[in-house]
């Protein structure tokens, strides 16, 4: 598919439509052949014979080695802008603020420095388990990203529709990963369902398509991440530094040029090595999942 269909192809999606990054191509493509990893029950098309041939794990072999050079690249550029922003972040001037929980009830923390988390502590170790995310003056946000104001807070479980869109959309993520470290795939539109959550990709350029026989791998690099409790980060970028970020993947150029004007910039969120234009928020890490899949299971 040539850059111009590629690009006609994004036309109709939109940033802030999904709650994880859109792709310019459905599953299914001839030329994605893109595996919509999502509920057991889905149809698969058949594998074809799993070769190794451009670094794909063999059945037994659940991570790439060496893992995929994107995967060093979008670190490196992450790292360095995250560096950067935290050193802005320490010039910033703390003063005191006050934040009014949704029984009117006032609270005192410091910007830049207080965040949703803390308080939630504040209120009770079980409350504090119990939530997924904030919203803080109106916005969805993350549990551990520091209050910048005085502000307004909610906080939202897995029983709230807010919980369970931020629940799956991280768990989108830690699919997104597993993908990335066993297959090498360029990950295309992973957004939350009503009831879960699903990622469309391309691997080694349509020739492998992922089966019901796969999930149990996948399930293994996931159970990895989620044991090693890797944190959310999340980092605005440029849309220059955005299209550097992601040089390998046409289908995130297409939807970065479509969708983020000239002179602006958009987000992307980091867990482990998975780093992804993503507009947010998220579960502080992975680990949450373990804690959230118990009381989801009960």
């Amino acid at each position: 598919m040539s850059a111009e269909e590629v690009t006609k192809k994004v036309e109709e999606l939109s940033v802030d439509d999904a709650a994880a990054p859109v792709a310019p191509e459905a599953a299914g493509t001839p030329e994605a052949a893109d595996a919509q990893v999502a509920k057991a029950q889905q149809p698969k098309k058949e594998k074809k014979s799993k070769k190794d041939k451009g670094g794909n794990a063999t059945k037994t072999q659940l991570l790439l080695d060496p893992q995929p050079e994107f995967i060093d690249h979008r670190i490196e550029i992450f790292e360095k802008f995250k560096k950067q922003y935290d050193d802005e972040i320490s010039q910033k001037e703390r003063v005191p603020i006050k934040i009014t929980l949704k029984d009117g009830t006032i609270k005192e923390g410091t910007s830049y420095e207080t965040c949703p988390f803390d308080l939630a502590k504040a209120i009770g170790k079980s409350f504090c388990e119990r939530q997924v995310i904030s919203k803080v003056n109106g916005e969805l946000w993350d549990l551990e990203r520091p209050f910048e104001g005085d502000a307004t807070l909610e906080f939202f479980d897995f029983d709230s529709p807010e919980g369970k869109q931020v629940f799956w959309h991280s768990s989108a993520h830690v699919l997104g990963e597993a993908c990335e470290c066993h297959y090498g795939a360029h990950l295309c539109f992973g957004p939350p369902t009503e009831d879960g959550f699903f990622y469309d990709m391309s691997i080694d350029n349509g020739e492998i398509a992922v089966t019901q026989a796969d999930f149990g791998n996948i399930e293994q690099v996931c159970t990895k991440a989620i044991k090693e409790k890797q944190p959310f980060e999340r980092l605005t970028l440029t849309k220059e530094q955005l299209l550097e970020m992601f040089n390998y993947n046409k289908y995130k150029q297409a939807l970065i040029q479509s969708k983020i004007p000239d002179g602006t910039s958009s987000t992307v969120y980091r867990c482990g090595p998975l780093i992804d234009l993503c507009r947010g928020p998220h579960v502080p890490n992975t680990g949450q999942f373990m804690v959230f899949h118990s009381q989801i299971k009960n």
